[in-house]
Formats: C-alpha cells, structure tokens, sequence
C-alpha cells in the first residue's frame, strides 16, 4: 500500500506541469534579476504566465525593415533593469542612467553623443492557463532629440508558439511585429499604442527590442521611457464572445418570429 501511494505521488511530481511552480508577478516593480531568467522560471498574473526570460545586449539583424546596429553605448538593458509588475501589464525597462542631467530620468533608456547606438532584446513566453489570448499591444513614449535619431521600440511575436525565433518555426503566417517610436526623426516626442489580434491561442512567444540610434553632434540624443506588454484577461475575450453570441441568438430568434 505504502509503495502504491509513493508510486502515485511520484507520478503527480512528473505529471506536474512547468508553470505549476511559477510565482505570482510582483504588485509593484521588481527588477527581473529577483525571478532566475532561467527557464522555467517566471511569473503570474491572472491567466497571464511569463516564462523564460532570456536579455541580451548587442542585439542585431533586421525588424520591420530596420537594420539594428551593434550596442556601442556603454550601459545597454540588462536582466537587473528590467522590471515585471503585474499591476503595470507585466514587462517594463527600469531606470538606465546614462544620458545627461536633461535626459536621464526614472524609467529612461538613452544613449547621447555623436554615433552612439544601443539595441537590446528580451525574450519570453506568454501562456494562458484560462481562456484563449487573442490580442497583443504595446505602449510607450520614445523621444528623439536630433536629426535623423532613431528611437524605437519593436515587440516581435509568434503566437502559437513557447519559443521565439524570428521565423517563427519556419511558418511565417505565426509571425506579426509592432512597433512605437521614430526612424530618423527630428525633435520629436511620441506617445503611442499599438496592438495586433489573432486567432485564440494559448502561447504566445514574445522578443522585445530596444533600438537607440543617433548621427549627429555631441548633443544630440535618444530615448524610450517604460514601455508595456499589455494582454487584457483572457477571460475578457471570454465575455465579449459571450456578448456576440447572444446577439447572434437574438438576431436569429427576430428572424425566426
């Protein structure tokens, strides 16, 4: 009896799925060095998971027809300047001092100087453990202090999937980009949201880009303020399908009388 209860006990250990151990995400900010970026360790909130983090620095390629340039500044984002907060949509860059007085505020990313570039990702998963995950957005204010600086941000997903790469598997119908921010632009400040909707699915793979870039003089410089991972609770997916469905049955009742 003894050796049929280990047995069983045993098999519940096994059976036991990665997320089962996932702690709940942080009320407020907390760097993403406290939670061991190792997979498979995270977070959670709500029906939201995030796995699987993985920060790097010198991030390069091409994201939505823009060619990053290798980090030359000095302090790219690291895992110790990254928050989680569940309150605050799950993801955020922290403070990075860096720039001058002028520029180097809480919640800043910059770099300054004449030729300077940073570009830094961060990957990691999304999983539900309720109703499907059909939207994803992104939020966040860039500011571009010069002509032709670049300041962007780019959220880069493969939904259906538990790891990124930018092929998506190799099926590229999975892949979709957003992007905050300005390409060479001219004394500017930005403000925006943008999001992308999909099929339900119950794993998005996600690799967030930080990419800094500035040409002209000394004085000249880039930054991005916090940025969010926003994903409304699944199960408001859930009551909006509701909705539509009792629309659709009182549509088809008129009809019917």
């Amino acid at each position: 009896m003894k050796n049929t209860l280990m047995f069983k006990l045993l098999m519940v250990a096994i059976a036991a799925p990665a997320w089962a151990a996932i702690v709940p995400c942080p009320a407020s900010p907390t760097f993403l060095t406290t939670i061991t970026v190792t997979p498979p360790n995270g977070c959670n909130s709500g029906f939201n998971q995030f796995t699987n983090f993985v920060v790097t620095s010198g991030t390069t390629g091409t994201i939505n027809g823009v060619a990053l340039v290798a980090t030359t500044w000095a302090t790219p984002p690291t895992a110790g300047s990254i928050d989680l907060n569940a309150l605050s949509g799950g993801i955020r860059l922290t403070s990075l001092i860096g720039c001058d007085s002028n520029t180097a505020t809480p919640n800043t990313f910059c770099i300054q100087g004449k030729n300077q570039t940073l570009a830094s990702s961060i990957t990691y998963d999304l999983h539900t453990t309720g109703p499907l995950i059909s939207l994803i957005e992104l939020e966040g204010t860039v500011i571009s202090h010069a002509n032709t600086t670049t300041a962007t941000v780019f959220r880069e997903i493969c939904f259906g999937l538990t790891s990124f790469d930018q092929t998506c598997g190799g099926d590229a119908s999975k892949y979709r980009v957003l992007e905050i921010g300005i390409v060479q632009g001219n004394f500017l400040t930005l403000s925006q949201n943008v999001s992308t909707t999909f099929a339900g699915v119950t794993d998005v793979a996600i690799r967030d880009t930080v990419f800094l870039e500035t040409f002209n003089g000394e004085g000249s410089f880039a930054g991005v303020t916090s940025f969010d991972l926003f994903t409304p609770e699944p199960a408001t997916f859930g009551l909006v399908g509701l909705a539509l469905a009792g629309l659709g049955a009182l549509r088809f009742r008129k009809r019917k009388f």
